[in-house]
């Protein structure tokens, strides 16, 4: 919602070179969104997750530091791949979790999770932005990656039967 204004604003570049940047993102993690499954299953699902936000977490770093519109390419493409890694294993530890006939149920609680943060977040972020200006766009997506993987640290239970547990 708000990378078309970050790049036209603080990078310096048209609408249509921004979004093709931010494609790059959206490119990379469907590219990659079987290889984080299977990455999941064998080596565990909360390490994958766990190697994921910590790659989103520095890249976010990269991103909020290098605002150069040529490494922008580069650093998308790699929060591509970390989102798959966390996206793609988030949903299938909510599974796991649920025993039964509560995976619906479960399913339903993560995706309304899900909706409600995609709903919120935008106007949030409005709201920082106007008080501290589009620099912050980053710097605030790193403190919700990190709390995210605060979070993280706290799952005990939804591992596939085939990783080695973290």
């Amino acid at each position: 919602t708000w990378f078309t204004s970050y790049g036209v604003e603080v990078l310096g570049v048209k609408e249509n070179v921004v979004f093709c940047m931010i494609t790059a993102t959206a490119l990379l993690f469907v590219v990659f969104a079987l290889l984080a499954g299977m990455i999941g299953t064998r080596a565990g699902r909360k390490r994958t997750i766990l190697v994921g936000l910590a790659v989103f977490l520095a890249d976010l770093v990269a991103l909020a530091l290098f605002r150069l519109p040529s490494l922008m390419w580069l650093f998308l493409a790699v929060a591509g791949i970390a989102w798959a890694l966390i996206n793609v294993n988030s949903i299938t530890i909510v599974w796991e979790l649920a025993r039964g006939n509560r995976v619906g149920t479960y399913t339903g609680l993560y995706y309304f999770a899900s909706a409600a943060a995609q709903i919120s977040s935008p106007p949030a972020l409005g709201l920082v932005i106007d008080r501290i200006g589009m620099a912050a766009l980053f710097p605030s997506a790193l403190v919700f990656m990190a709390l995210a993987a605060l979070l993280m640290l706290g799952v005990r239970r939804g591992e596939s039967s085939e990783a080695t547990p973290a």
